[in-house]
């Protein structure tokens, strides 16, 4: 019995090993080519007015991450910021049990990690949001918030159904606590960067508005025909994390395709994993959508089989 253990926990170091390595030659091809969403958006709004910047939304208490990576040549914040992404999937796969490699190797992955983007600290939100409302734990909770509140576009939904949970639980000071967490962060956010929030709720409005079209050229949003995928996740995926983050894209103004990588860091088909690199052989509008409808399909057959994911990945 010690020496079956002894050998699964070696193959699980060299596993690992592998894993960074092949994660090592990313960060060294973003070292390379450099990271353009960082350097084209985020760096110069950074350095600029955030709020006011084009091609950037995202709420800036984010700036408490990019104002550091700022001060340094591109190319490295670039790879930090690839950097931050790969440890927070691996994190997220190693909580979830989700396949690493099949996460790494999905198309979504390799577009955050190379092209500097922040839907890693996403997609760890969404699964410590999970393990926090298990848990019971506020702090764990506000923590899952700030991350998932990172986009809007994919989190706002989750953040909902995760403090309905909690409630419906009973655990009120939990959900106050992770409430005050997010408004103490906000708030030296102000204090930092200024008041920042009426000009941004503006930015979010005109966003919706035009569709968001500044934003992402990868759209995967198809609001408002996609609060039908929404509607359906919550009705009959139900308990279904990925569901209804898939769900919540669809049914947004405007989602870039590699934000799919936050449902990816549950328990998935493999098969899901490789209709995520359909766009590059069919780069239409149904290439796109082919992975999103099946996380959705697979949210709800997995309900119906009365195996929802949130409660067997957190036992």
């Amino acid at each position: 019995m010690l020496q079956q253990f002894i050998a699964k926990f070696q193959n699980r170091r060299i596993n690992d090993l592998l894993w960074w390595g092949a994660a090592a030659w990313l960060v060294g091809f973003v070292y390379l080519r450099g990271a353009p969403d960082w350097e084209v958006a985020y760096l110069p709004a950074t350095l600029g007015d955030y709020v006011t910047a084009p091609l950037v939304a995202n709420p800036p208490y984010i700036l408490f991450l990019f104002y550091p990576l700022s001060i340094l040549p591109p190319r490295i914040g670039g790879v930090i910021l690839a950097l931050v992404n790969l440890v927070c999937l691996f994190a997220a796969s190693r909580i979830t049990g989700a396949n690493k490699w099949l996460l790494l190797l999905s198309f979504p992955a390799l577009i955050v990690t190379t092209f500097g983007q922040i839907d890693g600290l996403v997609a760890l939100g969404a699964v410590i949001g999970s393990v926090a409302v298990r848990k019971n734990s506020g702090l764990l909770l506000g923590l899952a918030f700030l991350l998932l509140g990172l986009k809007p576009q994919v989190g706002c939904v989750l953040v909902i159904v995760y403090l309905v949970w909690m409630l419906s639980e009973g655990h009120c000071l939990d959900a106050g606590i992770a409430t005050g967490v997010c408004v103490g962060v906000v708030g030296l956010s102000f204090l930092a960067f200024g008041f920042w929030l009426p000009d941004w709720i503006n930015k979010i409005v005109v966003s919706i508005i035009t569709g968001g079209d500044e934003f992402t050229s990868f759209e995967i949003g198809l609001f408002p025909f996609g609060l039908v995928a929404l509607a359906g996740s919550l009705c009959f995926a139900r308990e279904d994390v990925p569901a209804i983050l898939t769900g919540t894209l669809l049914a947004s103004p405007y989602a870039g395709y590699y934000s799919l990588v936050s449902a990816l860091a549950f328990p998935l088909p493999w098969f899901v994993y490789c209709l995520t690199w359909l766009p590059v052989f069919l780069p239409t509008k149904m290439g796109v959508l082919v992975a999103p409808i099946a996380v959705i399909l697979v949210g709800i057959l997995q309900n119906r089989q009365k195996r929802p994911l949130k409660r067997p990945l957190l036992e």
